[in-house]
């Protein structure tokens, strides 16, 4: 826990390296010494059908969702958009230089007494 699922919009350009990207987000989590990098699971979804403003393909969209369990603090959930938001536009930066690029960071809570988890590991 948490689970990442940054979604964009397929206008953004094929040079993005996204798991780079994302192990940006991975260290500014773990920065916050709130969870351990081996607990972050994280997905880019590319979105092919989208409509960005006035439907011109000079604006794109990057949209992260984090997942925790519930019970954090607002302020914790608030430090984890921001430190998330920051390392996005700190890797998405180049892009933002040559097209309009919306990021966004949204944190959910999920249910802690309906959440399952179960580990599978074949070192034991």
């Amino acid at each position: 826990m948490p689970h990442l699922t940054l979604e964009y919009s397929a206008n953004l350009p094929d040079s993005i390296e996204w798991p780079a990207v994302l192990g940006a987000v991975h260290r500014a989590l773990v920065a916050l010494d709130l969870f351990q990098v081996e607990d972050l699971k994280s997905r880019a979804v590319r979105h092919g059908q989208v409509l960005v403003g006035d439907g011109s393909m000079t604006t794109a969209f990057a949209h992260l969702t984090v997942n925790i369990l519930s019970g954090r603090a607002p302020d914790v959930r608030t430090a984890i958009s921001h430190r998330c938001l920051e390392a996005l536009q700190e890797q998405l930066a180049p892009v933002g230089a040559r097209i309009r690029l919306d990021i966004t960071v949204e944190v959910r809570e999920m249910d802690r007494q309906s959440y399952a988890k179960l580990v599978l590991n074949p070192t034991g």
